[in-house]
């Protein structure tokens, strides 16, 4: 009785731990700077505003370390804090015709000492969609990318749960 307890209950446990990962963001990809692959493992979401202007946009946190304790997404607390290790924020925002493009973006890569700061037109994003409380899609750089006389390659698939 004592074993089938043990059993079930360890089942249970691994399921919900299961569901509650399956919740969370995943990120797969690359970010390297001058040959050297960055680890990006973590994503987060959040709604704002644009930066300079009160249209909706969404914030998106990628990070070496857990940033879920992170009160905001902001490139002050996740990017230049190194806290978690090589990162990348951005902003996103949906164009005119309904395509999302990216705002502002900030980097650190913790094997570069040149892979960091903030930059704009760098990064690009593609194939976006939000169903089911998710958003999805492919941050990337176009070939021969230049952040502050580094090199660097970003080609990042992700999928984070979005607050409402």
């Amino acid at each position: 009785m004592r074993k089938t307890l043990a059993v079930a209950l360890a089942l249970a446990v691994t399921t919900a731990t299961g569901t509650s990962f399956a919740a969370d963001g995943s990120v797969t990809g690359h970010f390297r700077a001058e040959g050297k692959d960055g680890t990006l493992s973590f994503v987060r979401a959040a709604k704002g505003k644009r930066p300079y202007s009160d249209d909706p946009a969404v914030y998106l946190a990628f990070t070496e370390k857990d940033a879920s304790g992170a009160k905001d997404l902001k490139d002050d607390t996740i990017v230049f804090s190194h806290k978690y290790g090589t990162a990348i924020t951005l902003d996103i925002f949906k164009n005119s015709d309904g395509k999302y493009e990216v705002d502002d973006s900030a980097f650190h890569h913790s094997g570069s000492e040149k892979a960091g700061g903030s930059a704009s037109g760098l990064l690009q994003i593609k194939d976006v969609s939000e169903a089911g409380g998710m958003i999805s899609g492919e941050v990337y750089t176009n070939p021969g990318a230049d952040l502050f006389g580094a090199k660097v390659e970003i080609d990042l698939k992700f999928k984070a749960p979005l607050p409402k």
